[in-house]
C-alpha cells in the first residue's frame, strides 16, 4: 500500500473513529440513564374530557375494521369519545362494513395522499369545541382497554402532549423480533431516558394525544410525509414538553419481512437527514436556552448514526484493520465495539433475552445491507408518501 493511499486511508479512519466514538459514548449515557425507574401515576382525574380518537387508514382494508372495533370497546364512558377512521383510498365494501358501526367515517378527497393532510382535513370537518384531546393511532393499532382513562389522568395533571409506551403485537417472523427491539431500545434511549434527565420524549407518531385546537395548528403546516417528526420539532421549538407515559401500551404490528423493512428505514433515513440540515448546526446555542435544551438534543442527536450502523461499521473497520494493520489504535476501535453492544445490551427489554431473538439476530446482516440500501436509496421518500402495508399479524 503506497505512502500516500495509507494517509488518506489513515486519516479517514481517525475522522471516523472519532465519530463513532463519540457516539458510542452518548448511547451509552442514555442507555444508563435509561434504567433508572420511570414510572409515574397519575391521580384518577374528577372528570372526563371529550376525546376524538383519530384511525388514518390509508388501503388499510385487511386490518381497519378490527381496529376500529377494538377502539370502540375501550374502557372510557361511550359519550366522552368518538372513534373516527380516515378512510383514504379504502374499498367500498370496508367503507360500507364501517358505517354498519358507531364509528365516524370521514373520506377525504386526496389527490395525493398523506397522513398529516388526511389528518387536518378530518379536524377541519369537526368544530373546534367540540372535543378537548385528539388521539392518533395508527390502523393497525390495538390498545389496553384503560388507555384512555390514563391519557385522560394525564392531561387532567396538566400534561397536555402525551405519547404512550407502542410496544410490538407480533414477533411472528425474525424481522418482526427486530423490529420490535429496535422499537423498545428507541423506548429506552428517547422517550425513558429523555424523561430521567428533564427532556422531552420523542413521538412516535401513533399513541400520541394532544389538545384538539393545538393539533390543528400543528398539522396544517406538517408538509412532509413524517409529520410527527414535523409536529415534535415545532413543539420542541416552542419549548413544550412530551410526556412519555411509560406504563400505557399500544400494540403495533411490527414490519415481517425484509423488503417492508427497507421501505419504512427509507422513511426514516430521509426525515433523519431532513431535520438534520435543518436544526443540527443550531443545536448548539439552544443547549445554553432552558427552555429549547429539548430542542438541542433532539438536533444533535439527528447527526448520530443508526444504531446497526453504530454496531457494524466498527466491527467491519476493526476486521480491517487487524487484516491490514492500516492503524496503530485498533484497540480504541475494540474499545467502540464493546462499548456500543453495551449500550444496546442494557437498553433491551429482559423478556427478549430468549432462543427466538438470538436466532433472529442471524438475519441483522441483511438489516444492515437494508439500511444500507435505504441510506443510498433515502430520496426517494422526497417523492412522497411511502406506505408499509399491515396484515393484522398477532
Amino acid at each position: 500500500m503506497n505512502s500516500t493511499l495509507f494517509f488518506v486511508i489513515d486519516t479517514l479512519q481517525w475522522i471516523l473513529l472519532c465519530y463513532f466514538l463519540f457516539s458510542a459514548l452518548y448511547y451509552f449515557i442514555f442507555a444508563i440513564a435509561g434504567t433508572f425507574p420511570y414510572k409515574i401515576k397519575y391521580s384518577s382525574a374528577g372528570s372526563f374530557n371529550k376525546i376524538a380518537v383519530l384511525i388514518p387508514a390509508y388501503k388499510e382494508d385487511a386490518v381497519i375494521i378490527s381496529t376500529s372495533n377494538e377502539a370502540l370497546m375501550l374502557d372510557y364512558p361511550k359519550e366522552y369519545f368518538d372513534v373516527y377512521v380516515i378512510a383514504d383510498h379504502l374499498q367500498k365494501t370496508t367503507i360500507e362494513e364501517l358505517k354498519k358501526t358507531k364509528v365516524k367515517v370521514v373520506e377525504p378527497n386526496l389527490i395525493k395522499s398523506s397522513k398529516a393532510k388526511a389528518l387536518f382535513e378530518t379536524m377541519k370537518q369537526i368544530p373546534e369545541n367540540k372535543y378537548e384531546i385528539v388521539v392518533i393511532l395508527d390502523a393497525d393499532n390495538q390498545c389496553e382497554k384503560n388507555f384512555l382513562k390514563k391519557i385522560n389522568d394525564a392531561f387532567s395533571s396538566g400534561n397536555k402532549i402525551i405519547q404512550a409506551h407502542r410496544t410490538a403485537k407480533n414477533l411472528n417472523s425474525d424481522f418482526a423480533i427486530l423490529d420490535a427491539i429496535s422499537e423498545e431500545i428507541n423506548n429506552h434511549l428517547f422517550r425513558k431516558a429523555h424523561q430521567n434527565l428533564g427532556l422531552a420524549s420523542i413521538l412516535i407518531g401513533s399513541g400520541m394525544a394532544f389538545p384538539f385546537k393545538l393539533l390543528l395548528e400543528l398539522i396544517q403546516n406538517a408538509n412532509t410525509s413524517f409529520e410527527d417528526k414535523e409536529i415534535e420539532f415545532m413543539l420542541l421549538k416552542k419549548g413544550m414538553n412530551i410526556q412519555y407515559l411509560h406504563c400505557t401500551y399500544v400494540y403495533d404490528e411490527k414490519i415481517q419481512e425484509h423488503a417492508s423493512f427497507g421501505k419504512q428505514r427509507t422513511r426514516w433515513i430521509y426525515s433523519q437527514l431532513y431535520f438534520f440540515r435543518k436544526f443540527f448546526f443550531q443545536s448548539f446555542l439552544y443547549f445554553f436556552k432552558k427552555h429549547k435544551r429539548s430542542l438541542a438534543f433532539r438536533s444533535f442527536e439527528t447527526g448520530l448514526p443508526p444504531r446497526v450502523f453504530q454496531l457494524v461499521f466498527p466491527v467491519l473497520i476493526l476486521l480491517f484493520d487487524i487484516f491490514f494493520e492500516t492503524i496503530k489504535v485498533i484497540d480504541l476501535w475494540l474499545v467502540v465495539v464493546i462499548i456500543s453492544a453495551t449500550s444496546l445490551l442494557i437498553s433491551v427489554p429482559v423478556k427478549y433475552y430468549n432462543k427466538k431473538t438470538l436466532k433472529a439476530l442471524l438475519s441483522l446482516p441483511l438489516a444492515f445491507i437494508m439500511m444500507l440500501k435505504a441510506t443510498i436509496q433515502y430520496k426517494k421518500a422526497e417523492k412522497g408518501f411511502i406506505h408499509t402495508q399491515h396484515t393484522g399479524a398477532s
